[in-house]
């Protein structure tokens, strides 16, 4: 998805001085956009706003979007059903980037990996199978400690 299609509000920053009607002509464009595109998050319709951090404009009603947001998400259940599936995402990011790294620290890994890389490249051993010797010898490796 594009970052139009998973956003939940939109911030075109700058929308002062000679770039106000541009940023501003930009806000409306999102907001025909948005308006045809199924929402990000059930029970809210996201909009896009204008604004400048330079001058301070926006700010306000953005803060407020963020808020009413926030509080609308903890009311339905949203916020904790998301943050739930964060944590069980984070874990299996962890279990993986911990997997790759002992797969990866692994000597005998090490050691077999530059022949299977070769032929892989040279095209005399498909990929598949080379993963798969590579995670075999892994394995091994592993019972063998």
């Amino acid at each position: 998805k594009g970052v139009v299609e998973i956003a939940d509000a939109i911030l075109i920053n700058k929308a002062d001085g000679e770039n106000k009607l541009g940023a501003d002509a930009a806000r409306a464009e999102y907001n025909r956009a948005l308006h045809y595109l199924t929402p990000a998050t059930e029970g809210w319709h996201p909009r896009a706003y204008s604004g400048s951090a330079l001058d301070g404009t926006g700010l306000d009603k953005i803060w407020s979007v963020i808020e009413s947001f926030r509080e609308k998400m903890v009311a339905s259940g949203v916020w904790q059903a998301r943050r739930e599936g964060q944590q069980q995402a984070w874990l299996h990011t962890v279990i993986a980037e911990q997997l790759k790294r002992d797969f990866y620290d692994q000597p005998t890994v090490q050691d077999a990996l530059p022949a299977l890389e070769t032929a892989v490249r040279q095209g005399t051993l498909p990929p598949t199978a080379a993963a798969l010797q590579l995670l075999q010898i892994y394995r091994q490796s592993a019972k063998d400690h």
